[in-house]
């Protein structure tokens, strides 16, 4: 008879993850602890990208076996991807937790009263470092973003980090109901950004820009015109976005400031 397990990735598999804790090694090389593979295989997403990251290269770069590897994570690049999601969450929390954002990176429950002490008080600044703060993080896994297309962080960092969000906009005056769409689509805004840092060329801004400025002014009047300020860095359009984001957000607030 088999047993059902819980769908990868799902909240049921991580409560199970978390009681199995670490699994038997079996017969074969000692198992790899799980932190040294993510972070192997975050050295390899982060050089080479998503398609260069397999068992097999992972193994080759821990000098070890994909046998080993698979008696860790039995469901291979999919599990792996889920983990590796989970250790992005968790710098984005200690990001937090050194800004001020949060108080507590071990799984407690954050202040209940808001934003840490660090955190701006001004909740339209405080959105706008919050959305920066996971930005810088994909900055430094510019290939990262394509993992969290696949799935909906359910992880300990990703609930610990939501936790703390919604706590924070729920004192600074946003319903629950509200909080929850601010966080959820404040988080789509910031993958879809993220997914371009992979592909970000300057070089081909500036094609795009000497491109525009070929264009007849008298047809096309407007891209003739905004061709000087088209480049600008990924960054700054960020910040743009992010504003004007949180510019649509004062009227769904239970008090103005």
């Amino acid at each position: 008879m088999t047993t059902d397990r819980p769908r990868l990735g799902t909240p049921q598999w991580w409560d199970l993850r978390t009681t199995e804790n670490t699994r038997s090694g079996g017969p074969g090389r000692p198992p790899l602890q799980l932190d040294q593979i993510c972070a192997a295989a975050l050295e390899i997403l982060d050089r080479d990208g998503l398609d260069a990251l397999s068992m097999r290269t992972l193994a080759q770069h821990l000098g070890s076996s994909t046998s080993t590897l698979y008696r860790q994570l039995p469901a291979g690049k999919d599990e792996l991807s889920i983990l590796l999601v989970d250790r992005i969450m968790g710098e984005m929390v200690v990001s937090m937790v050194e800004t001020g954002h949060s108080t507590d990176t071990a799984g407690n429950t954050p202040d209940a009263t808001g934003p840490g002490d660090g955190a701006p008080t001004d909740w339209r600044a405080f959105v706008e470092s919050r959305a920066l703060i996971a930005f810088t993080v994909f900055c430094r896994h510019p290939h990262a973003a394509v993992l969290f297309t696949a799935q909906t962080p359910s992880g300990p960092m990703a609930m610990l980090r939501s936790e703390a969000s919604l706590q924070a906009l729920v004192a600074f005056g946003f319903p629950p109901a509200i909080a929850i769409r601010i966080d959820s689509s404040l988080s789509r805004l910031i993958i879809g950004y993220a997914l371009q840092l992979a592909v970000d060329e300057p070089d081909e801004q500036a094609r795009i820009r000497e491109y525009l400025e070929t264009m007849d002014p008298e047809r096309f009047p407007v891209l003739h015109e905004v061709a000087d300020v088209l480049q600008v860095d990924l960054v700054t359009e960020f910040r743009f976005a992010v504003r004007a984001f949180v510019a649509g957000l004062a009227p769904h607030r239970l008090s103005e400031p």
